[in-house]
């Protein structure tokens, strides 16, 4: 079994000069903790997490600090946030491979990726999950 077998193909991308809140806005709708960052040929050049943008803006939302400076933190271009040059994967990657990527770097999951680096989809650790879980019939 392959990557591609198990991956989510309709991936949510943001672009990197959108705005933080506009990503904080898409991992909300989507459900999702994590979106691949894309330049305008939907080429991959970042990932953002929630755990970035918390860390982004988390101390700005304690008491006694400035509320245009709150604003700014949501405002800022998400390639300032995000993390460059992520872990990714190809759609003909084995399962195995896959867990075994997924164990040794404790990362959810991975953008899958064409040659070109352009996204495909995304495979995570859930995906992985449901699979042996149907395999298993329980």
């Amino acid at each position: 079994m392959k990557v591609a077998d198990i991956m989510t193909p309709d991936v949510v991308t943001v672009h990197y000069n959108q705005r933080v809140n506009e990503a904080l806005a898409a991992l909300y709708e989507n459900d999702i903790r994590q979106v691949p960052v894309v330049d305008f040929n939907g080429v991959i050049v970042g990932i953002l997490t929630d755990r970035d943008i918390k860390e982004h803006v988390g101390f700005r939302l304690a008491p006694g600090i400035d509320p245009e400076e709150r604003r700014d933190a949501l405002v800022d271009r998400i390639d300032s946030v995000m993390s460059t040059d992520p872990m990714t994967v190809q759609p003909e990657m084995e399962l195995s491979e896959l867990i075994d990527l997924l164990l040794e770097t404790k990362v959810g999951g991975f953008p899958v990726v064409d040659d070109d680096k352009r996204v495909l989809g995304i495979v995570t650790y859930i995906d992985v999950l449901r699979e042996l879980r149907d395999r298993a019939d329980v």
